[in-house]
């Protein structure tokens, strides 16, 4: 299937970049500039998609398959105001900065 075809060529490029990377840029690299942002980064967000989705109706209905959050101004920021979800999903092609004007429609 498709999604085990693109599931090899991302284990074939890492087949090739880990020990290239590791050759040549070293294992310390390796871990401050991949590893640890990829495990530390996205965490603090996980428990947002969380609320975000979970215990929500499974079907295309926008105003019940997913639902906004309210956040301190510092995560709507680094979240580029996708707290306001059930907006994002209403409104798909209003940029970030317009989501908290359709959250008040």
């Amino acid at each position: 299937s498709r999604l085990q075809k693109w599931g090899q060529i991302q284990l074939a490029v890492y087949a090739v970049v880990v020990p290239l990377w590791l050759r040549y840029l070293g294992v310390s690299s390796m871990i401050w500039y991949w590893l640890l942002p990829v495990f530390l980064g996205p965490a603090p967000l996980w428990y947002l998609q969380i609320a975000e989705h979970a215990d929500c109706t499974l079907d295309s209905n926008g105003l019940t398959n997913t639902r906004s959050v309210t956040s301190s101004w510092l995560i709507r920021l680094v979240y580029w105001n996708m707290n306001l979800h059930a907006e994002h999903h209403l409104y798909p092609t209003f940029p970030f900065h317009a989501l908290p004007e359709a959250h008040e429609l």
